[in-house]
């Protein structure tokens, strides 16, 4: 019947925006503003979440617009104020994180642990469902680009974090070996 209950809009994170109320109110705009274009029946309800993966620190300020402007005095009851609903992923309780049942669970943990130890190395032995999509989520929201060259080896596919640390300790160990074998070579040379 073509029944929409609701839209919703997702926003990534690595690092705390300022200007985030600006931008996710531009997107409810657009979106609530698209229904209308559409001449819908009724209009849905369009909720937007911000995934804020930083592990460094929390994102304490910049939440509303009211956080982001400086209101003239008599002016602040005049000034509507947007909100934007921020989950802090790798803030989450273990209670929480037992709350996921999806890929997205083994993303959230990953950096939960990131978080606790900087040193971290997968140790989630829940399979993976869709290997390409958490390891590209790894790779773009870490900024480390090792667990994207995990995908290129096609021949064994990945099915949990504990797979990927070990496939990431023998590419290391084969770079390794490379790095030895060719140092000896021009030491031989020599």
């Amino acid at each position: 019947e073509n029944v929409a209950i609701a839209m919703y809009g997702i926003e990534n994170q690595v690092k705390i925006d300022k200007n985030m109320p600006f931008r996710m109110i531009g997107y409810d705009g657009a979106s609530y503003r698209g229904q209308l274009l559409d001449k819908r029946k009724s209009i849905v309800p369009v909720v937007s979440l911000v995934l804020y993966f930083g592990i460094d620190r929390r994102w304490k300020k910049y939440s509303s617009i009211k956080e982001c402007i400086a209101i003239p005095e008599g002016l602040d009851e005049y000034v509507n104020d947007y909100k934007v609903h921020i989950i802090e992923v790798a803030w989450l309780t273990d209670e929480q994180l037992a709350m996921f049942k999806s890929d997205f669970g083994i993303v959230a943990n990953f950096f939960v642990q990131k978080r606790k130890n900087k040193d971290y190395i997968p140790n989630d032995e829940r399979e993976i469902e869709h290997v390409d999509a958490v390891l590209k989520l790894l790779t773009v929201m870490s900024g480390d680009h090792k667990y994207e060259r995990v995908l290129y080896n096609k021949n064994n596919e990945v099915k949990t974090m504990c797979e990927v640390a070990d496939r990431l300790f023998n590419q290391g160990l084969q770079q390794g070996i490379q790095l030895a074998v060719s140092m000896l070579r021009k030491l031989g040379k020599s």
